[in-house]
Order: structure tokens, then sequence, then C-alpha cells
């Protein structure tokens, strides 16, 4: 690195892809530069005025979710982590099946909830929510005896009726 920033040296942290390297963080030592611009100093264990010898780091926030994003998908799209995921729950229905959703809400009020009512078929709302790595699905059809859950891990699904 040239270290253009205006430090004497600089240390990149690289994360391993499937298709490159990334660089995700970024530190750069500034020595006192900085310091005796803005006249910081301490005084030492000697009583002796010093400038601060000084840093700065960055960590890239998009890359890392990029380099996220490369590991943890399947074939379906993206499989976040329900730590990152951008929803707890979504919950599938259309507009004209709606009696089941005020209490879903009610009883999962804690929680981040996405609501597709989208006038698009059941199965294409579904693939939707796979390429965007939401793994908890809440499905209100009259037609499928009420509420049926879908929930994703890794390459495969788990069914279970009921909540």
């Amino acid at each position: 690195d040239n270290s253009e920033v205006g430090g004497s040296s600089s240390e990149e942290f690289i994360a391993k892809t499937s298709v490159s390297d990334i660089e995700i963080g970024h530190i750069f030592k500034l020595d006192d530069i900085y310091s005796k611009k803005l006249d910081a100093r301490f005084q030492d264990k000697d009583n002796q005025l010093k400038f601060f010898q000084m840093g700065c780091y960055g960590i890239g926030l998009t890359r890392l979710f990029q380099v996220i994003a490369d590991q943890q998908r399947d074939s379906n799209g993206f499989n976040f982590a329900q730590s990152i995921s951008l929803f707890d729950i979504t919950i599938i229905c259309d507009r004209k099946n709606r009696d089941n959703l005020n209490t879903i809400l009610n009883e999962n009020s804690e929680q981040r909830i996405f609501v597709d009512d989208r006038d698009i078929s059941i199965a294409k709302k579904i693939k939707d929510l796979d390429l965007l790595g939401i793994r908890n699905k809440r499905i209100i059809l009259n037609n499928l005896g009420g509420i049926k859950n879908d929930k994703r891990t890794n390459d495969k699904r788990n069914k279970a009726s009921g909540i």
C-alpha cells in the first residue's frame, strides 16, 4: 500500500470468497502527523510532553456484507443466519385472506416482520423471499386450512403446520 492517507504504513484485512479475495478492513498508522497539526500532546512518566502517535481503522460494511452473502447462499438464493436476516418472520397472505394477520402480528410484536401481500402467486412470493435470504415464512391461506410454516435451513426446507 502506498499510504496516501498520510501515514507511514497500513495493514489490510482480507476475506476469501468463492470468486476473489476482498479487502474488508484497513488500519493506517498516522504517526504524529495530525497530533502535531492539532498540538495534541500528552505528558509521559518523565514529565516530558510528547505528541500522540495516531492511527485509524475502517471496516467496509458493504464489502463485509458481500463476503457474508457469498458464504451464506445456496441454490435457492441467500440463506442468512437469523442474526443478520432482514426480517425474523415473513407473513405471506393475499389481500382477501387477512383474517389471521392481526393475530399473528400481535403475537409477534417484538420481532421484525415483513408482510408480503403482493398480488402474485404464493410460489413466486416464496421464491422471491428465498432469494432475499428470509428463512421463516408463515403462510396464511384459507384453502390450506389456516396457517402453515415454511422454514428454510441450509439447502432444504422444513415444513410444519401450526404456529
